[in-house]
């Protein structure tokens, strides 16, 4: 069970805009039919893919020396 539940990976993409915003971007890869017949005898359903947003570009971090 664990060997089909490790083919499903969670993506998290973060690209800049032209106007120094952020877009975030958090993916999940579809089951196969294996999986999918897996998660419905658990009785579970596979959550739909997050919604694309969009925040104020993050501050460089700078460590002290």
């Amino acid at each position: 069970m664990l060997e089909k539940f490790s083919a499903v990976w969670v993506i998290d993409m973060r690209a800049p805009t032209s106007d120094g915003r952020e877009l975030a971007l958090t993916r999940h890869t579809q089951p196969g039919s294996d999986l999918k017949r897996l998660i419905k005898r658990l009785k579970q359903t596979v959550p739909p893919q997050p919604s694309a947003k969009i925040t104020a570009a993050r501050a460089a971090t700078v460590t002290p020396l």
